[in-house]
């Protein structure tokens, strides 16, 4: 696999979208990076990786501007070449009703592909039991093909509640938010979906388990033609699960169903599903 040096993942130059990072803020984000980062195709965590950043640095460019480099391992030769580059997602501002309490569930969303107001509104729907926070997910360079928005499990008990339907009124109050993706779009006609993030912590796996809905199924979870629970099951099919690092599980079909569509090793290597095999 080919090793590309010294390559820049994130710069303080003007980008494509006229924003700029700080000096400031690029050694803030530095500091907080893992020494390895796993690359996503288009900042999308459900995405097969295409490579892995690691040896990061901060470095100044010839043109006097600064930026985190790294080298580059690549996998898939095939997406860099169409993609023409690298570029790096990060979360900033949080907002919260409550912010003497941790948080139950985190949603992430681009404030440049979703109106900041709609993102913040997920917080209204904290109660006294539950502490709905949500981030914005800075998402530098390409332009994205899906507005993906992500909701991020934190805590079993809200999970709990969420798959077994345990808590039904909040989790209706949930789907019946996130059914209403469009109208948080801020380009109408652009595709869009939700990401359900189960941590490896909160589930029997030892992997992160992402679970992809389009924007026109969310409605399904709510009308429990969709099971989230049977979405988990799903994932507990993948050979050696518990040596995976992430499962990535997909709606399919008409009428829609789950399918397992791929999964990563701790290693960083790919595997992907032969639906043939039954992984339905």
């Amino acid at each position: 696999m080919p090793v590309l040096r010294r390559q820049v993942l994130i710069s303080t130059e003007l980008d494509l979208h006229g924003e700029r990072l700080s000096r400031h803020e690029l050694w803030g984000l530095f500091s907080s990076l893992p020494k390895t980062i796993v690359l996503c195709d288009q900042h999308d965590l459900a995405s097969e990786s295409p490579g892995k950043a690691e040896n990061l640095d901060v470095a100044q460019l010839d043109s006097g501007e600064w930026a985190i480099v790294a080298d580059v391992t690549i996998d898939d030769a095939a997406t860099l070449t169409r993609r023409g580059g690298f570029s790096m997602s990060w979360m900033t501002d949080a907002y919260t009703l409550h912010p003497d309490r941790a948080a139950d569930v985190l949603i992430l969303f681009n404030p440049r592909l979703f109106h900041r107001e709609f993102g913040i509104s997920f917080t209204g729907l904290s109660n006294e039991r539950t502490n709905i926070v949500a981030r914005e997910l800075k998402q530098k360079g390409f332009e994205l093909e899906t507005a993906v928005l992500v909701v991020k499990f934190l805590t079993a008990a809200y999970l709990a509640g969420f798959v077994g339907k345990a808590g039904a009124d909040h989790y209706d109050k949930l789907c019946k938010k996130l059914s209403s993706l469009r109208s948080g779009l801020i380009n109408q006609a652009q595709p869009a979906a939700v990401q359900f993030l189960v941590p490896r912590h909160l589930n029997a796996l030892d992997a992160d388990v992402m679970v992809e809905v389009p924007e026109a199924l969310v409605d399904n979870l709510r009308s429990g033609s969709l099971s989230f629970e049977d979405a988990m099951r799903i994932a507990e099919r993948v050979p050696y699960a518990t040596t995976a690092k992430k499962i990535v599980v997909r709606t399919t079909g008409n009428p829609p169903h789950w399918q397992l569509s791929h999964y990563e090793k701790e290693s960083g290597v790919m595997v992907r599903i032969k639906q043939e095999a039954g992984f339905e």
